[in-house]
């Protein structure tokens, strides 16, 4: 059986982190490389995908619909905002994705990559 104390201790302090920060509606995203294309195209690109629109904001990020151009296909594509761009932070964005990766759920949303920008910005 698994040890439900770590994933509660990671979920709390996930939630915790939430709660003490300030609100995130102004708080810039990454979202690099801006196309010089023509009003109508991708947001941003990020490496292997096309930014189309934003879909929401947490506590450590924002989530952007995306084409995967690999797989043609749509897809969710998550980036750490402005104010969470500390080593503690990115650490933790990753463990979030480490963690969410292994578990397959209905409920759960499947993670499949996990990836930095040129300037080192995760996603």
């Amino acid at each position: 059986m698994a040890d439900n104390n770590s994933i509660d201790d990671f979920v709390g302090d996930v939630i915790r982190a939430h709660d003490e920060q300030e609100s995130l509606a102004s708080a810039a995203t990454v979202v690099t490389q801006r196309p010089s294309a023509s009003p109508g195209s991708a947001l941003g690109v990020l490496p292997g995908h096309a930014v189309e629109r934003l879909i929401a904001r947490g506590g450590m990020g924002a989530v952007y619909l995306a084409k995967q151009e690999a797989l043609e296909r749509e897809v969710a594509v998550k980036v750490m905002t402005g104010k969470a761009e500390s080593p503690e932070l990115a650490a933790r964005f990753r463990r979030e994705a480490l963690v969410l990766g292994k578990l397959a759920h209905p409920n759960i949303v499947p993670v499949y990559d996990i990836g930095s920008d040129e300037d080192g910005g995760l996603f």
